[in-house]
């Protein structure tokens, strides 16, 4: 494709009055997707009042147009040709009106990740994360990922990245000692089903939701948690010695697709992870490890005690020698916290976030500011709430998601608050 050296705005701004005229219902009305699309997690999303949201097809439409047309007006903090080339040829592209509506939509994502990357920080993680959210709520047929128009953009923006990672996280991560799975996938062949939980946090009326575990030579876990008929899928590592943790998502860096990880095997370098990531994981995985919001089940339970106090046998098929390993503790001394209430007072590690070099000063596990009193057999191995003032936290309350179950082996304290704890 030959990229004309036609302004970007100029473009946006025909393309944005065709959408108007030809597509947008409310005639050019404002769509509130701030209020509409709050907060996301895990391919969910919420509203302002902590609502669970579930678009039309001419609502994720409506959005993602209000998404794209406002973020052709925000300043660029620093230009850059290669993401101008992609974002003026995603609109020229955009000008044909024979385009179907998810081939659409992948155009306007892609131009709307080429304009957020040059957009200072704050408006970047208005933009990003939606326009995420959005594009995969589309029907995206392969067809489109293949045309030769959308290939040329493509291979530009493929460029960029490539030109621009200099730090990789995985190299971080491994350097850390947290266990990094090359890859993920049904079929990759390293990884483990250990099943469903028998409750899945996240939406308690869908329990489409598997638990995968991988292990290396290094000290601690890996845990995926893969949903949705093989779309959306969390990965989170952890070194058990050191408490560092790395975070990944199924969501390729590129163009923002989820490769189906039910057919696919997803190289973890290709991920979205803890540097690029808009959703701050840290704002909920809080604590003492970073596997948070898990009922103690039968699921969790033989992934924290394998074989003993009544837990079942983990599935060891694929980690083999490795398996010796597996543990979601941080059993180091590390990061430590003097735990609250407690007397004597009592020493409690935390683990570490890592979120690329330097670090994201708002990717943190900071000090607990609920703990059950006294306690200090739950304080231990203590999960906290999200942070008081993280939006999520009030979402989790407003949705009346369920408790942990009482832990096992855990004082009366702990069972007067089960949100807190499991082990």
């Amino acid at each position: 494709m030959n990229f004309r050296p036609i302004g970007i705005l100029f473009l946006a701004v025909v393309a944005a009055v065709i959408v108007t005229v030809f597509f947008t219902p409310y005639g050019g009305g404002k769509v509130d997707y701030e209020t509409r699309l709050a907060y996301t997690a895990h391919g969910l999303a919420w509203g302002d009042e902590g609502e669970r949201v579930s678009l039309t097809t001419e609502e994720q439409t409506d959005l993602h147009i209000a998404l794209w047309n406002d973020a052709q007006m925000e300043p660029l903090v620093a230009e850059d040709k290669t993401l101008l080339q992609v974002a003026d040829g995603a609109a020229e592209l955009l000008l044909d009106k024979e385009l179907e509506a998810g081939e659409a939509a992948l155009l306007r994502s892609m131009q709307l990740r080429a304009l957020t990357l040059m957009m200072d920080e704050q408006l970047r993680d208005k933009y990003w994360w939606r326009n995420k959210y959005l594009l995969n709520q589309y029907q995206l047929k392969e067809e489109y990922f293949i045309d030769p128009n959308y290939l040329a953009i493509e291979e530009l923006m493929r460029a960029w990245y490539l030109a621009k990672t200099d730090t990789p996280y995985a190299r971080q991560c491994q350097a850390a000692g947290v266990p990094t799975p090359a890859s993920f996938g049904k079929n990759s062949g390293i990884w483990d089903n250990q099943g469903k939980p028998n409750i899945n946090i996240l939406d308690p009326s869908d329990n489409n939701m598997e638990i995968w575990t991988y292990v290396d030579s290094n000290r601690g876990a890996c845990i995926a948690l893969p949903r949705y008929g093989g779309s959306t899928a969390g990965i989170i590592c952890q070194n058990a010695t050191n408490g560092k943790a790395c975070f990944w998502d199924n969501t390729l860096e590129i163009n923002g697709r989820r490769p189906n990880w039910d057919t696919h095997v997803i190289d973890l370098k290709q991920m979205e992870d803890a540097t690029t990531l808009t959703q701050n994981c840290t704002d909920c995985h809080r604590g003492n490890n970073v596997f948070l919001l898990a009922p103690d089940d039968d699921t969790w339970c033989k992934l924290m005690r394998s074989g003993k106090q009544g837990c079942g046998q983990m599935n060891t098929a694929r980690i083999g020698v490795n398996a010796a390993n597996f543990t979601l503790e941080v059993e180091g001394a590390v990061n430590q916290i003097t735990v609250p209430n407690t007397n004597p007072a009592q020493r409690m590690s935390r683990y570490e976030p890592l979120s690329g070099t330097p670090a994201r000063t708002d990717w943190v596990n900071p000090a607990a500011f609920a703990t059950p009193a006294g306690d200090p057999t739950c304080a231990s191995q203590c999960h906290t709430e999200p942070s008081t003032h993280s939006e999520f936290r009030t979402y989790v309350q407003r949705a009346g998601w369920p408790p942990m179950s009482t832990p096992s082996g855990a004082g009366p304290a702990c069972a007067q608050a089960p949100k807190k704890c499991y082990h």
